[in-house]
């Protein structure tokens, strides 16, 4: 079975930019499975952009802290399995790759939402530090997408500032994400239900069903 290449995972998977590693043939192994072995060639600068890259993403998949990089023990392996590495400190690593990482997904994501429709969806709830946070998330081809988190603690909790709300999540969705919003989803509160049924008012042609999850739960 053939392993791909980079250049096809980067197809595939979106995962890699660099193609300097060549194809490995390995017998019995998933075709999505990377593998590299020693090959005796130069590290390169592609190879160390995607090395950094991937450790942005998995810092940020598995909730790592943001030094877990400078941990003594993950660098002596490092240097023991893969020394042409060089692993990034982690001011580097939040100040400059992930950010770097971050800007790349938001360009592919939103390329992938052009010209589609969407569901928007709002929810509030109440931090930790005692804020009010405002919630929007979008779907667009079967796929869920943070659109933005508004701290609404100062702002009045009624229907029409949630209409404002929404209507302005509304605007981001089809100005920077290039997708039509089609219908829209919020909780179960009275101003909530209220938000709905004003803007089903301004906007006639939009679906603007209740919660399912609160119907359910209740």
């Amino acid at each position: 079975m053939s392993i791909p290449s980079k250049h096809q995972r980067t197809t595939q998977l979106g995962l890699y930019r660099s193609v300097s590693q060549p194809t490995i043939t390995v017998s019995g192994l998933s075709p999505y499975v990377s593998v590299h072995w020693p090959t005796g060639q130069a590290w390169t600068d592609a190879d160390q952009a995607d090395w950094e890259a991937g450790l942005a993403r998995l810092t940020a998949s598995a909730g790592l802290p943001l030094r877990w990089v400078e941990n003594p023990e993950w660098v002596k392996l490092c240097d023991r399995f893969i020394p042409r590495a060089k692993i990034p400190s982690a001011k580097v690593l939040t100040k400059c790759v992930m950010p770097h990482v971050l800007h790349g997904l938001q360009v592919t994501t939103k390329e992938e939402c052009r010209g589609g429709v969407a569901t928007l969806q709002c929810d509030g709830w109440t931090g930790t530090n005692s804020h009010h946070l405002l919630g929007f998330m979008m779907t667009v081809r079967r796929k869920l997408h943070a659109i933005r988190v508004r701290d609404a603690s100062s702002d009045a909790r009624n229907a029409e500032e949630l209409l404002k709300q929404i209507i302005e999540s509304m605007n981001t969705i089809e100005s920077e994400w290039g997708a039509t919003v089609i219908a829209c989803t919020t909780d179960a509160s009275g101003e909530s239900r209220k938000a709905r049924r004003l803007l089903r008012v301004k906007f006639p042609h939009l679906v603007t069903p209740d919660c399912l999850a609160h119907q359910v739960s209740h």
